[in-house]
C-alpha cells in the first residue's frame, strides 16, 4: 500500500493572488529593506541587499510572474529562499500561512499551461486557486551571469 504524501508550502501573495514555494526552500521572511540596484541588472533582479554580510539577489517576483510592476513598498516582505545554485529574495505582497497540502491535491501545471514555465503546480485551498513556483527557474542562465559580474564589481 502506498502511502499519500504531502508538501508543506509557505503561502504568500502578490497582488491578490496566491503563490506558495515549498517551505524546505525558505530559510526566513522578513521585511523589506532598502535594496542597492545593480549597474547592469537584468528585468528578473531588482537589485542586491546585505544579510549578515552576504550580498543576496533580488528577484522581482511580479516580472518572473509576468505580473504588472510595482516599487518595493515597506509593507512588502522578502522571502529568503535557496536555490539549487544560490540563495535569493524573492518579494512578495504578504505572507499568508504555512499549508500542508496533499500531493494528490496538486495538478502539475504543465498539464494545464504548458508555458507556465515558472510554476510547477496548482492546487485549492480556501476556495482559492494556488500557483506553486519553481524557484530553480527564478533565475536564468543569463541572470546568473550578470550577478557573478555585477556582485564582483559591487564588492571592489
Amino acid at each position: 500500500m502506498q502511502r499519500d504524501t504531502s508538501l508543506l508550502l509557505l503561502l504568500f501573495r502578490l497582488e491578490k493572488v496566491r503563490y506558495a514555494i515549498p517551505l524546505d526552500s525558505v530559510q526566513r521572511v522578513i521585511r523589506s529593506v532598502q535594496q542597492t540596484p545593480l549597474p547592469a541588472g537584468s528585468g528578473h533582479i531588482c537589485g542586491v541587499i546585505n544579510m549578515h554580510g552576504t550580498i543576496l539577489p533580488v528577484i522581482d517576483t511580479r516580472h518572473v510572474l509576468g505580473l504588472p510592476p510595482r516599487e518595493i513598498e515597506l509593507d512588502d516582505v522578502f522571502i529568503i529562499a535557496q536555490t539549487i545554485k544560490r540563495t535569493v529574495v524573492l518579494t512578495a505582497d504578504s505572507v499568508d500561512q504555512i499549508a500542508e497540502i496533499s500531493n494528490t491535491l496538486i495538478t502539475n501545471s504543465s498539464d494545464i499551461i504548458p508555458e507556465l514555465e515558472h510554476l510547477t503546480g496548482l492546487t485549492r485551498l480556501d476556495n482559492d486557486i494556488v500557483l506553486i513556483q519553481d524557484i530553480e527557474k527564478c533565475l536564468t542562465e543569463d541572470d546568473l551571469s550578470t550577478l557573478d559580474v555585477d556582485t564582483a564589481e559591487a564588492g571592489a
